[in-house]
């Protein structure tokens, strides 16, 4: 403005820091994001249930229709360490919307397949799309979410993503160490179970154990990802959540692809009988699981000995 010949020039207001809010668009964000999550985890639980009948309509086995959740995953462990170079690239708006019309189109691709190739290329689409949308999720809890609701903002993600328990209040509360540890010790008793008596129990039974297992890791995996990232500097979490996921579908497609390696054995070793054959490999792969999580288990304990484990960030 001018005043007395004179130019006068204002100099505008620093824009305000950045205030972390619970409000209902950081909600709808995550909500959204989460069902994007949702979408690939209910496809991939289905994918599994239907290689029996995939097995039959394209005439092929079990070595290579495992290929459906493998190679799905492995995708995820190949997109999902971009998340960070997209995340400082791009708008996350931009990045939601190209996650959906990409998952869109493997969804179209595999519902029109006419071989079991192009079935596949359609899963390798879908997985490209929730590569982008599931560390896009836990992004927008890390770096809105308030620190005193962390992890009850993970937890609401872990559940909206794989139905998962909600247990984040109990990680603000008491702190990380008392979720985790029971939900490890939930997960070794469930893969006791499962590897000492697996191939006698009935539906019901083994559905009952497979729950407390689901339990363990409501209660332990958020949490340790939520306690693993809170130490982490801003700068540094959408790194630390790429790592994280990454190694999680890696794990998932070595996991899917050992066991399948497992039953496609038994299958062959006892050519006579099939089903005797997959219930000796699938007993193998229980004991397997049961190694891996005493493994967890142990070094959940070694971390959370020394000092106490929050999920606030200093």
């Amino acid at each position: 403005m001018t005043q007395k010949g004179s130019v006068i020039q204002m100099t505008s207001e620093n824009p305000p820091a950045f205030e972390r809010r619970l409000d209902a668009r950081l909600v709808m964000s995550v909500a959204a994001t989460g069902l994007m999550s949702f979408s690939g985890v209910v496809i991939e639980t289905a994918m599994n249930v239907t290689f029996p009948t995939l097995m039959a309509e394209f005439s092929v086995g079990t070595s290579t229709v495992q290929w459906m959740t493998t190679g799905y995953l492995l995708v995820l462990a190949c997109v999902i360490p971009l998340s960070s170079f997209l995340k400082r690239r791009f708008p996350t708006k931009a990045l939601f919307v190209c996650a959906m019309a990409l998952f869109l189109t493997g969804v179209v691709v595999c519902a029109l397949a006419p071989s079991f190739d192009v079935l596949l290329a359609g899963r390798l689409v879908q997985g490209v799309g929730t590569g982008v949308a599931l560390p896009l999720m836990f992004n927008i809890v890390l770096e809105q979410s308030p620190l005193d609701r962390m992890g009850s903002m993970m937890g609401v993600a872990s559940l909206i993503t794989a139905a998962a328990p909600a247990v984040g209040r109990i990680l603000d509360r008491f702190g990380a160490r008392p979720p985790i540890l029971l939900g490890n010790a939930l997960i070794v008793c469930a893969a006791f179970l499962f590897a000492i008596v697996g191939a006698s129990l009935s539906t019901p039974w083994f559905l009952g154990i497979y729950l407390v297992f689901g339990l363990g890791q409501g209660l332990s995996v958020g949490n340790m990802m939520t306690n693993g990232l809170s130490r982490l500097g801003p700068e540094l979490t959408p790194d630390g959540n790429a790592a994280i996921n990454t190694l999680q579908q890696l794990a998932g497609a070595v996991g899917t692809a050992l066991a399948a390696g497992m039953v496609s054995a038994g299958q062959a070793a006892s050519v006579r009988d099939v089903a005797l054959g997959t219930a000796g490999g699938t007993c193998g792969a229980l004991w397997v699981l049961l190694g891996s999580a005493c493994l967890m288990a142990a070094s959940q304990v070694a971390c959370l000995r020394d000092g106490d484990a929050t999920a606030v960030r200093p």
